[in-house]
């Protein structure tokens, strides 16, 4: 399993606070246009080496995009914040990636302004952040 793998069970386990009917949580940007009212995609960017000399940590960059198609963002946040405290409670956590390892810290980047997708059509807000892992 891979820590992309670790983090989406973790968050899809927890639901964000997404309605079960309707929704869901996708490791990345579908092919198709997703036939759901709310969902969120996790998109990650660059793995690089970390600080120090031990050459398995390593940094990851994740955005978390949360998508609605009402046209309201309370929800959105409602997600991101649930997203936000399941990850920061992740830090100093042994995952169970293969070699197992641990997450030695998670740290939030910020929080997009409201924008709306034209292709997904829906109201999206993402969040950032940088693990550090072994």
């Amino acid at each position: 399993m891979s820590l992309a793998n670790f983090i989406h069970t973790v968050l899809a386990a927890d639901t964000l606070g997404l309605p079960s009917a309707g929704s869901s949580i996708m490791r990345s940007a579908p092919t198709d246009v997703p036939n759901k009212e709310q969902f969120v995609i996790l998109r990650w960017g660059t793995e690089s080496p970390g600080p120090g000399r031990d050459s398995r940590v390593q940094v990851y960059d994740l955005s978390i995009w949360a998508y609605d198609r009402q046209p309201t963002y309370a929800r959105l946040t409602t997600a991101l914040n649930r997203a936000k405290n399941v990850l920061l409670a992740l830090e100093a956590v042994q995952h169970t990636v293969s070699p197992a390892g641990w997450i030695t810290s998670i740290s939030w980047q910020g929080r997009s302004p409201d924008l709306d997708d034209d292709v997904y059509k829906a109201a999206v807000r993402s969040d950032t952040y940088r693990i550090v892992a072994s």
